[in-house]
Formats: structure tokens, C-alpha cells, sequence
């Protein structure tokens, strides 16, 4: 379960003495419901995603990071839509925080 990977990242967190943990969170069909328009982003939340969104991203050891295949102009409305929601991602499909070796 979910639950279980979030313990998991937390020790691995502790055990490791990093200062954060990086959360790449998935939009379509996970925190927004599809509306399928060509000309506006899917506003509507799942029930409890964006209570969710809200507690880990009050979270200071926690890095959110927007995970989407959505294009450049809607990208930006995405993130003026979660600010609005009190919800802050830091990254877009990246983590410049974290060089990549040989085993991610």
C-alpha cells in the first residue's frame, strides 16, 4: 500500500540524514479528474486529493514536484491553479536538486 512506501521513504529518509524527501505527484486521472477540453485544465479534485496536496505540501522536509505530460501554457496554469489552493509544487518533471548516478 501507499502507506507503507510513505513509512518506508520516511526511515530511509532518517536512516540517511537527507534534509528532504521528493514527491513527484501525478495530475490526470490521479489528482484532477479529466475534462478532456482542448481549451481549459481539469479543475475538478478528486475527493480528499486536495486536502492531501494541501498537508504534504505544508510539509518542510518535503519536495513536491508536478508530474505531468501536460504542455508549456497549460503547465502555468497549473501551478496558478494549485497556489490558489494553498498547494506548492517546487519542480515541473524535474529535480535539479538530485544529480542522477548510476542507480537514479
Amino acid at each position: 500500500m501507499i502507506t507503507r512506501a510513505i513509512r518506508n521513504a520516511f526511515k530511509r529518509k532518517k536512516e540517511k540524514q537527507w534534509d528532504f524527501s521528493y514527491w513527484a505527484i501525478d495530475l490526470h486521472e490521479t489528482v484532477v479528474r479529466p475534462n478532456w477540453s482542448i481549451k481549459e485544465i481539469p479543475v475538478e479534485f478528486y475527493p480528499l486529493a486536495k486536502e492531501a496536496l494541501q498537508l504534504i505540501s505544508s510539509q518542510e522536509d518535503i519536495v513536491m514536484i508536478m508530474y505531468t505530460c501536460s504542455h508549456p501554457p497549460e503547465i502555468v496554469e497549473y501551478l496558478k491553479f494549485f497556489e490558489s489552493h494553498n498547494i506548492h509544487f517546487k519542480y515541473v518533471n524535474e529535480n535539479p536538486e538530485v544529480i542522477n548516478k548510476k542507480y537514479g
